[in-house]
């Protein structure tokens, strides 16, 4: 129902707290907001009220209501994707989470010390029990949702702002699918530089206790050690990987996932899979130098004489060689596809559930 034409008062929230014998079919209008815009539910609570000025008073009530959870509703569209990206990442990263933990290892060590993965995998397992290989697990899926949240729901609200320019199969011009994919690795920085560091302190302190050596063991410790600015130790790497990182990742799924569409309106189940695995190898291979720069720069936060990002890479080049930024290579492009095939799995399966395409009558 519309507001009648001289309202008793223009201001909505009055009729929703001072209105006249109108409390019981008011309150009842606050909690059951199905039943705020029938008519006839309020006719009949004014009746028993005997008040003729109810009927006007609770129908602007009424409409108010609908407006406020209309207005809610929207809300929600324009974050969902924001969210399905925060439940997508953190079911990705925990699926992964073991070998990603065993591939930091290899990179936090020197070439000398480095083993393969399967050696320094199981040496975890004997060493420290599989408990180790999950040291940081919780912190990190904390930074994850956000970080996958701003990642995947800025890229699909960036794409949703160019759809126009989109062809019939969602994709964009290559340089506006590059641009879009930059920004949205752009803003995830914020959580994954010391979501990160966090993980990688907490790998190593894992490996100094089992050796019985003093350590820092949880999370609290480490933010209260190294403080915030030394939680974003090494962001400038950090950056140097997610950026591109997205660039390439967002832009090769959109590709691949155009092309194997045909002239169905959606893929199946295991051809998103696919697409969104097939989709991070190349992103993950081109980013490889500075996820091993990243991961160097946090192993040495807290310690004097930590070295800058230049620094850094002018040491690893003279004592172990350009072979040295590639490091943990295989365990990244095996876990790294994956695990954000996993996440934009789960991402557009909820979309979908949310937002059913409509079969025609």
């Amino acid at each position: 129902p519309e507001a009648p034409p001289t309202a008793p008062n223009t201001n909505p929230s009055a009729f929703l707290t001072n209105a006249p014998k109108c409390s019981d079919c008011l309150l009842n209008a606050a909690s059951k907001l199905s039943l705020c815009i029938l008519e006839n539910e309020f006719a009949h609570c004014c009746a028993l009220e005997g008040n003729s000025n109810c009927l006007g008073t609770c129908k602007y009530a009424a409409l108010f209501l609908r407006r406020q959870s209309e207005h809610f509703g929207a809300f929600i569209k324009k974050a969902e994707g924001f969210v399905f990206g925060a439940v997508g990442g953190a079911s990705g990263t925990a699926v992964i989470y073991p070998a990603e933990a065993t591939k930091m290892r290899m990179q936090a060590a020197t070439s000398r010390a480095a083993k393969g993965f399967f050696p320094t995998f199981f040496n975890t397992m004997r060493n420290e029990g599989a408990a180790g290989l999950y040291k940081g697990l919780k912190s990190t899926l904390v930074g994850v949702a956000p970080e996958k949240a701003i990642m995947i729901g800025m890229n699909q609200a960036l794409r949703k702002a160019t759809s126009s320019h989109q062809d019939s199969k969602g994709r964009l011009p290559l340089g506006l699918e590059l641009l879009c994919g930059s920004l949205s690795g752009m803003g995830q920085v914020l959580f994954s530089s010391p979501k990160e560091m966090i993980m990688i302190q907490m790998q190593l302190a894992s490996q100094k206790a089992s050796a019985g050596a003093a350590a820092i063991t949880s999370p609290l410790g480490i933010v209260r050690n190294l403080g915030v600015r030394g939680l974003y130790q090494g962001s400038v790497a950090t950056a140097l990987r997610e950026v591109p990182f997205a660039a390439v990742y967002f832009t090769a799924y959109s590709q691949i996932k155009g092309s194997l569409l045909g002239s169905r309106d959606k893929l199946p189940f295991l051809e998103t899979l696919g697409a969104a695995t097939a989709a991070a190898a190349p992103a993950a291979l081109l980013t490889m130098p500075a996820d091993v720069l990243k991961t160097r720069m946090q192993a040495q936060a807290g310690q004097v004489g930590a070295l800058s990002l230049r620094a850094m890479t002018e040491t690893i080049l003279r004592k172990e060689g350009a072979k040295a930024f590639f490091v943990g290579v295989t365990p990244r492009l095996v876990m790294k596809a994956p695990q954000l095939g996993i996440a934009l799995l789960v991402v557009e399966t909820l979309d979908a559930i949310a937002n059913p395409t409509p079969r025609p009558a």
